[in-house]
């Protein structure tokens, strides 16, 4: 039996509630012990990650603190300071990626047909965003 994202909220807002629901008490109690430990293992997973970031970020701060020093390092050590570096770099552009892209869309929303929140910013975000298939009738593309 596989249950939509949106069957087992109902399903876990039903229990909470005290609500009877229309499953079988003994499949009930093996799907909630499996979303329980589903989300167990995927905290102590980002447990873990948290973790080995923490710990990789100590040893570059390290390595910045021998090189602020003159110590001698080997190419490695310099080669691992760059990578955390870019990698850093590419987050932080991911996210700002993510933030406009979102941004984008909340934009459209106000945009939309029947709204009186209509934003002349439309100019700020990339305008690929905004190209419409033309080949579609209007109702098709406002979907």
């Amino acid at each position: 039996m596989t249950l939509e994202k949106h069957e087992i909220d109902q399903i876990l807002a039903d229990v909470a509630d005290g609500k009877s629901t229309d499953y079988d008490p003994d499949g009930m109690a093996g799907i909630l012990r499996g979303i329980e430990q589903d989300r167990i293992r995927r905290a102590i997973a980002a447990e873990h990650a948290a973790a080995a970031e923490r710990e990789h970020a100590e040893r570059i701060e390290a390595l910045r603190r021998r090189l602020d020093e003159g110590d001698d390092m080997t190419f490695k050590e310099l080669h691992e300071i760059d990578r955390f570096d870019s990698l850093a770099e590419r987050q932080a552009a991911d996210e700002y990626s993510r933030r406009r892209s979102a941004e984008a869309k909340t934009l459209r929303g106000q945009n939309a047909p029947g709204s009186d929140n209509i934003s002349l910013e439309a100019d700020d975000f990339d305008s690929a965003a905004f190209v419409e298939d033309l080949s579609k009738p209007q109702w098709e593309r406002r979907k």
